[in-house]
Formats: structure tokens, sequence, C-alpha cells
């Protein structure tokens, strides 16, 4: 259908440095007429030329129209509306403001499945398993609440108040907790403990503002109790700034080696160097990759193939060897992220996977290549994109890994683990620690049930193209796997984040070629 916003751009196109009306004879026959019309019978004077500038001001700030032109250069520069461009600040800096709680809901209730070390709810007495039952007075259980709603009661400016009413054990008295809301610091580092009595094992998520400071406690506490070898996890680390990763580099190479250098059309090359002695520039070290390892993760993880200092396991890395600066526009609101260079490893392989064939390829046919599985499309035949990994622990296709990978997608397993630690805190309070909860725990019946039950009843809300193809065949093979993962979780809520990596890691393949590759 032709629309006026085909003809603003078809005006724009053909006509936007000339005078409007010596360049009338672009227009359509129709916009043409009716114009003439407008200047010549209408009631009152009017500046069509001016109403046509309007029109055509509009069109070229229409979030729409800006991603139409940067779908023309490379998948990672756009244009960031002020929501994306706040939330893109936030996690870079991996802050917010709030109290300092994750939680998951329950026939329309929140349920608290994490609170933030020495964040207001943490020093306010709020416990995993508590309950939401009010915020400043308003009922936030029943009548349809969603997450949503939580969110927006929750957070708010630094130093303000709420009061929250939660309900502990289903005790039927609420308990009245009020906190004062602060800037909440989440840690890159995900998980950081000793596997056995040499090996140490950092899980990290992203680089971030904090990430290397965050990095430097962990390697100092765990060379402390007698790490001699580490594993580093940068499976599904998404990227971040480059200098957290330059600086990371430099813990674990001597000083004045190549980390990564960038080069673009308007930059000049520069190189980026270690500086000093680091905090682990001697023991033996595995890097776990995957193929949503991007960007920072991967100029971290070839910078360390490269200089040869550690071993790299598991799947090709997702390939991002585009650097972005971002650019504040006029408004402060939004912002321009736009790709300025390419960097490369200190051996000079740019990373970057081809990107000619359009974004959609290139978003959705990576995992792929990536897996080499499959029939490759013809732009993936080159392998000089991504990190290689020098042992490689191919992605795990079995038809009912696949089933839990989606069922988990969904959080139907983590909630199902979720909702059971609430009501049942008292079964985990024997346990000493993750290790003995590990060897010693089994999933009962009452737990496994409940969550097939919520599955099943979560997919059906869905439209039958959107479910998930299962039979309780499928569940009865993976149920290993699944009791794995409720497992995990359960430890989650009762020793944080390093329980679910203890249960995690007893059965995790590339974990297991890591330790493997370390006994060497």
């Amino acid at each position: 259908m032709f629309t006026i916003r085909h003809l603003v751009f078809i005006f724009i196109a053909l006509c936007f440095m000339q005078p409007l009306r010596a360049q009338s004879e672009y227009y359509g026959d129709h916009f043409n007429e009716i114009t003439d019309y407008l200047r010549n019978n209408y009631v009152d004077p009017v500046n069509v030329d001016s109403i046509i500038h309007s029109m055509v001001a509009a069109y070229l700030n229409d979030p729409e129209t800006i991603n139409t032109l940067f779908q023309k250069l490379d998948p990672h520069s756009n244009y960031l509306t002020a929501q994306e461009y706040t939330d893109l600040k936030e996690g870079l800096a991996g802050s917010f403001f709030g109290i300092g709680i994750a939680f998951t809901m329950h026939n329309d209730t929140a349920i608290i499945t994490e609170v933030f070390d020495n964040g207001p709810a943490f020093n306010g007495g709020m416990q995993i398993g508590d309950r939401i039952m009010k915020i400043n007075d308003t009922v936030m259980a029943g009548n349809g609440i969603t997450s949503d709603d939580i969110f927006f009661k929750m957070r708010g400016p630094k130093g303000t108040t709420v009061k929250v009413s939660i309900m502990r054990d289903h005790a039927p008295k609420l308990n009245e907790l009020t906190f004062v809301r602060d800037k909440i610091q989440l840690s890159s580092v995900e998980v950081a403990y000793m596997m056995t009595k040499q090996i140490g094992y950092i899980k990290l998520a992203w680089f971030g503002e904090t990430t290397y400071d965050e990095c430097v406690r962990a390697l100092a506490e765990l060379n402390k109790q007698g790490m001699k070898q580490l594993v580093l996890d940068l499976r599904d680390n998404t990227g971040g700034y480059l200098k957290s990763a330059v600086r990371i580099a430099d813990e674990f190479l001597p000083g004045d080696k190549l980390v990564v250098y960038t080069q673009g059309y308007k930059q000049e090359r520069k190189d980026y160097l270690t500086e000093k002695e680091g905090l682990f520039e001697k023991g033996d070290m595995v890097v776990l990759v995957n193929n949503e390892t991007a960007s920072s993760g991967e100029i971290l993880t070839g910078a360390l193939q490269d200089n040869k200092r550690a071993a790299i396991i598991g799947t090709r890395t997702y390939g991002k060897g585009l650097v972005q600066q971002l650019y504040a526009l006029s408004d402060s609101l939004t912002a321009l992220k736009l790709t300025t260079a390419r960097y490369y490893t200190p051996s000079g392989r740019c990373i970057q996977r081809p990107y000619l064939e359009g974004s959609e390829i290139y978003h959705d046919e990576f995992q792929i290549a990536s897996m080499h599985t499959g029939a490759l499309p013809e732009i993936y035949k080159n392998d000089a994109w991504g990190i290689h990994p020098d042992v490689f622990v191919p992605e795990d296709t079995v038809s009912s890994t696949i089933v839990v990978q989606a069922l988990s997608n969904r959080n139907y397993i983590q909630h199902a683990a979720y909702v059971y630690y609430a009501d049942h805190r008292f079964e985990f309070a024997g346990f000493s620690d993750a290790h003995a909860f590990t060897t010693s725990y089994k999933i009962n019946d009452v737990l496994f049930e409940s969550f097939k039950t919520f599955a099943a009843a979560e997919e059906k809300k869905l439209e039958a193209d959107q479910r998930i193809l299962y039979t309780d065949a499928d569940i009865l093979a993976a149920q290993t796997q699944i009791e794995t993962l409720l497992k995990a979780y359960l430890a989650r809520e009762r020793w944080g984040k390093e329980g679910m990596f203890v249960v995690l890691n007893m059965t995790d393949r590339d974990v297991a070629a890591a330790l493997t590759q370390l006994k060497k």
C-alpha cells in the first residue's frame, strides 16, 4: 500500500536538498492535486511547504526510520531509545536503585529467591522464601499481580523508603519491614570457589565497571586458599568494557605482553599491553567458552590462547570482533552505539563473523556454525572467525537434553525448586555445606511431580505452535538431568550461587574436560 510515509521517503531521496516548490514534479499525482487544492481553496491561509517540512522531520526522527538506516550497517551499530540507553548504562555499571532482591511469581504472589549481600533487604532481615503480600500498604498478592507490578513498586530513587509486608513459612501474621532504597551493585563474578584443594573456579558473566576489582578480590581469596590451578568459566559471557578485559588479562600474563589491538578506517592501530605483575601468572589455567562467549570475553580468551597461557575448552565462540563507542545525543536521553574499529588478537586474528548477508542470518544461524553440526551456510565456511577451542567439546544434542534445556529456558525447573524451598526450608537446615548436600540429598517425588504439573499447566496456556513438544517418556529419559537442576536451584537458595555451581559442576561435561586437561 502506497502511503504518505512512502511519499515523504521519495521526497527525501530525490529532492531534500532542493526548494520544495521547485521539486513538486517528484510528488505523486494525488499528492500534487491535494496540495494544490490546499493552497488555492482552503478556508484559511496555509503554509503547505511548512507542513511538508514537519512531515519530513517527523519521518527522519522516527526510531523506525533511524533503525532502517542502521540495518544497512553492521549488526552491532544501532540507535538507542531513552529506555534502551538507560538499560545499557545500568547493565554496564552493574547497578540500580532498589532494595536488592530477586523473586519468582507463583499464583500471583512474589516469592523471594535471592537477597543480595549487604543490600537494604539483606540488612533489613528479608529472607529467601519470604512471600511479598503488600508494598506500602497496597496488596500485591492475587488479583492478577505481575512481576512488573512488583518491580515498579520496589525500585525508586536512592534514599526513599518502601514498606514491605511479607509472609514467612505460611505464618498467619505478616512481618512488616521498612527499607531505604540504595544503590544495588550486581556482581559480574557470579561465583569463585575452590573445587578441590588446589583447583579454583571463577565464573565471569560480563565485563562491567566493577569487574576488574571483583576479579582481583576473587583471585586474592583463592590464592589465600591455596589455588595452584584455575578454571576460568567464560561461557555465556556477553562481553562489555574492553578495558576490563585488558586489565583482567594483566593478572594472568607477564608484563609487556600484547593483549589486543584495535584499528579502524578512522582510527589508527592502538595496542593494549600488560603493565604489571599479576596475581596468577604461573599456575596451570583452563578457559571454558561456548557459542555465547562474545566480544570482551573473546578478547580475553584470544589473549590467553595466543600467549599460550591457557588451554581453551568448549565450542567456537560467538565471533564479535567489532568495537563500539557510545555517543550521547544532544537530548542527553538517547544515544548512538556505533562501530568504530575492529579488534585483533595478538596473532592478528580478527574474529568477527561475516555479516554481509544481513543481520537476520547473522543472529539466527551462528549456532549451527559454532557447533559444527548440520549444513553450514556458505558465509560460515570460512573458519577464520571466532576463537577456536584447543579442546573441542560439542554441544549435547541428545533429544532429552534438548527437552531439558527448553524447559529450563522457560524457568519451569527453577520455579518448581524455588517454590518447594519456600515451603520446606526446614529440610535443608541439617546440611553443613553444598558439598554435603550434593552427595547426600535426593530429589523426592513431591518436588518432581510438582515440576511436571507446573510445566504442563504453563504449556497449556500457550498457543499450540508455541509449546514445547515432549512426552512422559521424554521426561523419564531426562529425569536425572532435571533432578540435577532441581538440586542445583535448591542449593542456590540455601548457599547462594556457589552452592548452585557446586552441584552443576559435578556433572558438567566442559568442567570434566577441564579437570582432565589440568591433570596433564
